[in-house]
């Protein structure tokens, strides 16, 4: 059922318009004629700002604000959503949520920041939208969605618009219902008209929506804040509005008492000559004039109650304190953002400050997070200076001690851009260049006479961007360094506990957390990337203070030969909140530091310790298992096979409806991972399907030829419900693909028919050949050799071709093979033209009958009894428990 909407015009969106240039005005005329405050028109100055607007609802919306996600109903799937219901991460397949608010006239606009960079499909939907796991915003009538992990848009079909985005970015979702329009803007550049006649008329409205995949995670920004990217919207020029009515008022007010503020912290009074006289703002201290005081008390009661929201703190105070450090120069140079933070401790209820430098971290962080990435790396210094100048303030330094770690570290990363275009590296390093023979340790072994001419210049000009490069990167990180050592302040004890200590205390409860991931769900935990930068940045600060102490002490250890004696780690005696899982230390001091180990820690390591790869060590006892246990080894590939024709099977059938697209993508997967272990077993192992004394080696070489057969046969066809559902590229089956599937198969072919001994190509060959679902269409499309070659065969072409050679010498009658028996029994079971259709095994109707039953005589082929066997000992037809199988042949007289 449609929204159904009817209000009562009270303002139009162009008395909005009105109502904003006419804020823009005044305060412009306050910045720009500011005189010098008077104490006697004080009051009515105040009286004056605070009465001067009210907020007013705007025509074309219906919902409550301020605006949030609808965590109570209009959702699909299961969602966590943030304690200020703006914040969404997707916890199962496909789950959707949308907004509270919905709009049905006008122009509208809302941001979303991209927290992660995978499946997402995000826009605008009406209440009449049905989304489930499969289905989301886009995929149905009346939804309309922008992908730009897949770039692309969406209404029920999809095609191809705007730029991938990366973790960082920011959407611009705008909507026009005057003219039916929808548009999205990426980092506050417009992507261009996505749709066009969308439905309108009455009943009909639109809220804001999300469909998100497991893990994805994004922010929502309605107008609680102020919009990143205004400028995408030419706002407010064309008119659109966001979701969320901005507080006009209190931005006037607030607006208007920080111009007061700093009037009179820029004033004096000249007792003897009893007159008003301006001074230098950064020679104010707080132990000054009583009347200044009393005259900034008063504002700061009208101040201190707005900075207790996130809009004003975000849009007024984060804004005046970046414009103090603008000038550039070191953070000490100004001073009067410690005197400001001074007033802030002395003039507001702590409540109120302690909300107020909240909010202000938090859009410092989310500023930081979400800022893009160009040449000089700008953004991201401004905000980090703003960030070190609040930390040098003691006392709101140790009140910021109770954030949670977790969110502190999106200071120490840097974010890595997708677009190298957009974040300058084109022009910082011009040319690529990198060697092509390494040592052991990854480093280029050549010297550099060995190089060419061209390569010496290449790589030159490569390490010189580089170098450019690394040097802007060091301003961030040195930064990053400087707010650690904030942290790691000894010193300031006077007013309580150091900050050294309660860092280090609420630093081991984070290591404990991110550690053992011991009742944690993986979205609450620091993402690696931070966490790498994190630990980089806390050693180079541990180890600059580690110097500035050893000058004091010249008889001390410098840090370059300062190490933690690795036993700590190796033996196991010390558990530190299992501190070898960050980054797998155990594993890296064994294989890496085995001499430093035993060189400088005394430890005495038995070399059968030091292994290698775990993934080499595994798979070289699993061909020692598999070789000397032979029954296993038979049972162990019985059991994949079944698996294998289990998974592809369902795979199929699924795809011919295309429903349940989770559970069918699931079964491909499986269905590649289950052909990577034949194909690691081949290679590790083949004499399981090439030595035919080994029991059931015959079987399961037929068994896997069977199998190999199927799924080139339903992969290679042309233009088959495979190849359509990959085109398709639909959601949730985006991993479905001809590359993962016909590589696992390549491999085993290479395996048995290529690289194998003479007597092992050619029984595998004729195998290959001899089941009936061969197909030699299939292997020249595997080759690329047909008509309509794929990307895929051109990729596996080289790797494969081989076979053919192998397959052409062998379309000639089989090879026998040395043992007589065997060539005997394979005549005899893989007789391709049976004398008459009654002779034909009634299971698979392709050989012919050569085995009986005992007791109860029924007849098939033996490669369909001993496959049957293997899993069940009841006969197919009766049912009764097969004691023996004995060979037939068809009497002569019949």
């Amino acid at each position: 059922m449609c929204c159904v909407v009817s209000v009562c015009v009270t303002c139009s969106t162009e008395k909005y318009q009105e109502t904003q240039q006419t804020m823009s005005d005044v305060i412009s005329c306050f910045l720009l004629h500011r005189k010098p405050l008077g104490f006697q028109d004080l009051k009515l100055h105040q009286l004056l700002v605070v009465e001067l607007f009210s907020d007013q609802p705007v025509e074309g919306r219906l919902g409550p604000q301020p605006v949030v996600l609808d965590h109570t109903s209009g959702f699909e799937g299961l969602l966590f959503v943030d304690d200020d219901l703006l914040g969404v991460i997707g916890h199962s397949n496909f789950s959707s949520i949308r907004a509270t608010t919905c709009v049905y006239k006008g122009k509208w606009a809302y941001e979303v920041l991209i927290s992660s960079q995978g499946l997402m499909q995000i826009g605008w939907c009406t209440l009449n939208c049905r989304f489930n796991q499969e289905e989301g915003v886009g995929d149905t009538p009346d939804s309309y969605a922008y992908d730009g992990n897949r770039v692309r848009k969406w209404n029920v079909t999809t095609t191809n618009y705007g730029k991938s985005w990366a973790a960082g970015d920011i959407v611009s979702c705008l909507i026009d219902l005057d003219e039916g329009t929808i548009t999205f803007c990426l980092n506050g550049q417009s992507l261009g008209t996505a749709f066009t006649n969308i439905k309108m008329g009455p009943g009909v409205a639109y809220f804001p929506a999300i469909s998100l995949s497991f893990k994805e995670s994004v922010a929502f920004n309605f107008g609680s804040r102020p919009l990143r990217y205004p400028s995408c919207l030419t706002y407010p020029v064309d008119g659109y509005l966001p979701l969320q009515n901005p507080p006009t008022a209190d931005l006037i007010k607030a607006h208007k008492l920080l111009g007061y503020m700093k009037n009179v912290l820029g004033t004096s009074i000249d007792t003897q000559e009893e007159k008003l006289v301006d001074r230098d703002v950064a020679v104010w201290r707080l132990h000054g004039d009583a009347t200044v005081l009393i005259t900034l008390a008063h504002i700061f009661n009208h101040f201190a109650p707005l900075m207790c929201k996130v809009y004003l703190v975000e849009d007024v105070l984060m804004n005046f304190l970046l414009g103090i450090l603008e000038g550039g120069g070191s953070v000490d140079e100004h001073p009067l953002i410690q005197q400001l933070l001074d007033l802030f401790w002395l003039l507001m209820e702590d409540y109120e400050v302690n909300e107020c430098l909240k909010q202000l971290m938090m859009s410092l962080l989310r500023a930081y997070r979400f800022s893009p990435i160009i040449p000089d790396l700008g953004f991201q210094i401004h905000y980090l200076r703003l960030t070190t100048a609040i930390l040098h303030h003691e006392k709101s330094r140790k009140y910021l001690f109770t954030f949670d770690v977790l969110r502190s570290v999106v200071f120490f990363y840097i974010k890595t851009p997708l677009r190298v275009k957009e974040a300058g590296l084109e022009e910082l390093i011009l040319t690529t260049w990198w060697p092509t023979h390494f040592d052991k340790e990854g480093k280029d072994e050549r010297e550099p006479a060995d190089e060419s001419a061209d390569e010496r210049l290449r790589r030159r000009a490569y390490e010189r961007g580089c170098q450019r490069l690394k040097k802007r990167i060091e301003v961030v990180e040195e930064l990053q360094v400087q707010i650690l050592k904030l942290l790691l302040n000894n010193k300031d004890k006077s007013t309580g506990e150091a900050s050294r200590y309660i860092f280090l205390n609420k630093f081991r409860k984070f290591l404990q957390e991110n550690a053992s991931n011991r009742g944690q769900h993986p979205t609450a935990l620091c993402p690696p990337e931070y966490m790498v930068c994190f630990l980089h940045r806390l050693i180079t600060a541990v180890r600059a203070s580690w110097d500035d102490s050893n000058r004091k002490s010249p008889g001390s250890v410098s840090s370059e030969e300062a190490y933690v004696p690795p036993q700590l780690f190796y033996n196991g005696k010390v558990d530190y909140f299992d501190l070898q899982r960050l980054g797998g230390l155990l594993s890296h001091l064994k294989k890496t530091l085995k001499d430093d180990l035993a060189s400088k820690a005394n430890i005495i390591i038995d070399p059968a310790e030091i292994q290698p790869c775990p993934s080499l060590l595994l798979q070289r006892h699993m061909a020692e298992l598999l070789s000397l246990d032979k029954d296993m080894a038979a049972s162990f590939l019985n059991s994949v096979l079944n698996q294998l024709n289990w998974a592809f099977s369902e795979f199929i059938g699924m795809i011919q409806e295309v429903s349940g697209r989770q559970v069918c993508a699931t079964c491909f997967d499986l269905s590649v991972s289950l052909l990577r272990v034949l194909e690691m077993t081949v290679t590790l192992v083949p004499e399981i399907f090439l030595d035919w004394s080994r029991p059931s080696a015959e079987l399961l070489l037929r068994r896997l030829a069977q199998l190999l057969n199927q799924v080139l046969n339903r992969v290679t066809a042309e233009k088959n419900l495979f190849d359509r559902v990959v085109n398709l590229r639909l959601p949730g089956l985006e991993s479905v693909d001809h590359y993962p599937i016909l590589v696992a198969v390549t491999g085993i072919l290479v395996r048995i028919l290529v690289d194998g001994d003479r007597q092992g190509v050619s029984r595998a060959a004729s195998v290959l050949l001899s089941d009936p679902c061969f197909q030699l269409h299939s292997i020249q499309h595997l080759l690329g050799e047909g008509g309509d070659s794929s990307s895929t065969a051109a990729a596996v072409a080289s790797s494969i071709r081989p076979v053919v050679g192998s397959l052409g010498s062998t379309v000639a009658p089989p090879i026998p093979s040395a043992a007589g028996n065997t060539a005997s029994s394979e005549r005899k079971h893989f007789s391709l033209h049976p004398t008459s259709e009654e002779d034909l095994c009634p299971i698979c109707y392709a050989h012919s009958i050569s085995a009986v039953f005992k007791p109860c005589s029924h007849k098939s082929c033996k490669a369909c009894i001993n496959q049957h066997l293997m899993n069940n000992k009841d006969c197919f037809f009766c049912k009764a428990t097969i004691t023996g199988v004995e060979d037939y042949s068809k009497p002569a007289s019949s």
